[in-house]
């Protein structure tokens, strides 16, 4: 399966003129495109509104889902790191 997950620490920033949650799964469905995985695979994607980065995603609603459905070999794929994460570490 091809995993999408888009994340908003507020509400105000999903969108049109932000980095919307649109925009984010748009970008994430191009990558999806672009390596072959529409068709392929399961294209399945999670979104956190009015979520910080700072809650771990095993606590977010649909962050837990998403790790809940993910497998070996699964790939995951996010707009931006810090979408996932607060940080790398």
């Amino acid at each position: 399966m091809f995993h999408i997950y888009g994340r908003v620490s507020t509400l105000d920033q999903d969108r049109p003129d932000k980095i919307s949650i649109t925009a984010q799964l748009e970008r994430c469905r191009a990558v999806a495109k672009a390596r072959g995985a529409v068709g392929k695979y399961e294209v399945v994607t999670y979104a956190d509104r009015g979520i910080s980065g700072s809650v771990p995603i095993s606590q977010r609603p649909e962050g837990k889902k998403m790790l809940a459905d993910a497998g070996p070999g699964d790939i995951v794929c996010a707009a931006k790191l810090d979408r996932i994460f607060r940080s790398a570490s």
